[in-house]
């Protein structure tokens, strides 16, 4: 079964764009291929909600659920360097899945499988922000710059930007307006609430979701940038203002993400413009006050199409402000 893989994928990569092959006779369904983009791509395509690790700076698990309700599971290598082992890795991981007497045991050795692997790139000591983190921190500096910096001065942009110091929304204006963003990829069905007060402020503040679309690119696409590219145009923003560079910085380093780190400028994004959605009245969401006391912490979805009775259409400018929950018009 294994013995032509690494020489059809070698070739699939060599031909360029997107293609995937399954891999034939295995418990599981497999596929190995190339992505949109020409990167290597191995993915299991399954009917149960899978616990996947987070692998390497080299390798990232991307988890979704498809329209049929079933699960696709992502390994894609970032880079050039190391395809020949990428390729080798995901063979044995074939090999190692495709025992036991159904597929619910090849599961298991599936996932036991990246488990070791996760060990084993543990031991590189390098820590860098996963797939998932690098997309949110591109959403929230996309709109910092391209939206908020058109109403906002470089140091109340700054200021305003208080997600990394783990406040409930990631944006708070001057005046009080609260802004949550959430980047997803452009087919997404749902977001992910990661708190209570995430979308009920205690203080009761006018709150506006915004919902902005990440998705992995080309390098050659136009208006394609990086997390880099970013941080660079914000530090030219405030590079004159007296203590804005050490207030970003900070930030920064709460977050984990080290500028220095060539690693995120090979990840390249093209951001489309955000969604508006008012969080006023009977929007769907869990409030405090009917929570029990005893429940400390929840995570939630929403399904983005329940969200649509309340979408505004931004100004000309690209900004919708939120408004406060009496002043409620959005039917």
């Amino acid at each position: 079964m294994f013995e032509n893989v690494k020489e059809v994928w070698t070739g699939m990569l060599a031909e360029g764009g997107a293609r995937q092959r399954l891999l034939d006779g295995h418990l599981l369904h497999l596929y190995y291929g190339a992505d949109a983009v020409s990167k290597p791509i191995f993915f299991l395509i399954t009917s149960q909600k899978p616990a996947i690790p987070e692998l390497s700076r080299v390798v990232s698990v991307d988890r979704r659920e498809r329209q049929d309700g079933s699960w696709i599971v992502a390994l894609t290598l970032e880079g050039d360097l190391f395809a020949d082992t990428f390729m080798g890795l995901c063979i044995e991981l074939s090999r190692q899945s495709n025992r036991g007497s159904s597929p619910a045991e090849a599961m298991q050795h599936f996932i036991q499988t990246l488990e070791q692997w996760k060990e084993i790139f543990a031991k590189s000591g390098v820590r860098r922000l996963s797939q998932e983190q690098i997309r949110g921190l591109v959403g929230e500096l996309s709109f910092a710059l391209d939206t908020l910096g058109n109403h906002l001065g470089p140091l109340e942009m700054l200021n305003s930007w208080q997600g990394p110091f783990g406040t409930a929304q990631d944006f708070r204006l001057p005046g009080g307006e609260l802004f949550e963003v959430k980047s997803v990829h452009s087919l997404s069905r749902w977001i992910r609430i990661s708190s209570i007060d995430q979308l009920d402020p205690q203080n009761k503040a006018p709150l506006a979701l915004v919902v902005i679309p990440v998705e992995s690119c080309d390098p050659q696409m136009d208006k394609s940038t990086t997390l880099l590219e970013l941080v660079a145009r914000f530090r030219e923003l405030i590079k004159s203002i007296d203590g804005a560079a050490a207030a970003f910085e900070q930030r920064l380093e709460v977050l984990g993400l080290d500028p220095l780190d060539e690693y995120y400028s090979s990840l390249h994004f093209f951001v489309s413009k955000p969604r508006f959605f008012g969080v006023v009245g009977d929007f769907p969401r869990l409030r405090r006050a009917f929570v029990p006391n005893a429940v400390d912490q929840v995570v939630y979805r929403l399904p983005l199409a329940a969200l649509e009775g309340f979408l505004h259409e931004p100004d000309a400018t690209g900004l919708w402000m939120p408004i406060n929950e009496s002043d409620d018009t959005h039917v």
